[in-house]
């Protein structure tokens, strides 16, 4: 009779120990970094609180400031130079705040991304011109504040924002995206608006806005909108 009990126990030990072995490990949650804001220079703002650069009289010399991102450990200054596209500033750094030098009288538009082990917070992108002498035209800023309206019959109205520091007439170049898509291009327009583009209920939409002032130009990609 004991053989028989001691028998039994065995098999039920390995029965259990099989159940517990078996059971998933809890899935691992990973932590990213949480959103933030940009704080300066402001965005489609002219940056006076520049440093004149002894050696370089072409040159400011201006402190980047972003909000701290929580849980990030890293952070990506990204400096562009609208007019040739050229990336000009490119660093990392551990702190919400960095110094760079650049050039006067240029319009920037810049953007940091937050990093940690688990992956990466991209900040909104921001303009600004460098305070400064010499050039005959400024590059008018990017459009920016998008806002999205359905009107009747899912007729869908976009407006935007855009302004030149040198106040010129600006006109518009815009292409309108249905799940990267084209859907419909307009040019030369002077209002700040597109209208009466006929939607469908699932889909989404953004567009490509592209400022011009008669000399330079800046295109900016608006945020998606989906219809539902």
């Amino acid at each position: 009779m004991n053989r028989y009990l001691r028998y039994s126990i065995s098999i039920l030990s390995i029965i259990a120990l099989t159940a517990c072995g078996s059971k998933d490990d809890p899935p691992e949650i990973k932590i990213l970094p949480e959103n933030f804001s940009l704080v300066f220079p402001s965005n489609n703002s002219i940056c006076q609180a520049g440093d004149l650069i002894a050696d370089q009289p072409d040159k400011l010399g201006i402190t980047m400031k972003w909000e701290k991102s929580n849980n990030a450990t890293l952070y990506r200054l990204s400096i562009t130079d609208l007019a040739t596209g050229f990336e000009e500033v490119k660093l990392e750094t551990n702190n919400n705040i960095a110094e760079v030098v650049l050039t006067k009288a240029t319009l920037y538009q810049w953007k940091i991304t937050a990093t940690n082990k688990n992956g990466q917070n991209e900040s909104t992108l921001w303009s600004f011109y460098t305070e400064g002498e010499g050039i005959g035209n400024h590059v008018p800023y990017p459009a920016y504040d998008f806002r999205f309206s359905i009107e009747t019959m899912a007729m869908l109205t976009v407006d935007w924002k855009a302004s030149d520091e040198d106040n010129d007439l600006l006109l518009y170049d815009v292409t309108v995206f249905e799940n990267d898509t084209v859907l419909e291009v307009f040019t030369d327009l002077v209002d700040k608006q597109v209208s009466n583009m006929a939607i469908t209920l699932g889909s989404t939409y953004y567009l490509t806005v592209t400022v011009k002032d008669g000399v330079s130009e800046t295109t900016t990609t608006s945020p998606a909108f989906t219809y539902n």
